[in-house]
């Protein structure tokens, strides 16, 4: 059961991470991706 809950999380974590720094890419800067950032974002 854990492991499905944190395939679960990833599938959901993923997508969300991915169109969230597509988001702010275009809006800060193009070249510059902080893995750390995402995570900041998603947790805010």
């Amino acid at each position: 059961m854990a492991n499905n809950a944190l395939v679960f999380v990833f599938f959901i974590l993923i997508p969300l991470s991915l169109s969230i720094t597509l988001h702010k890419i275009p809006k800060k800067n193009t070249g510059k991706a902080l893995p750390l950032g995402d995570k900041n974002t998603f947790l805010v």
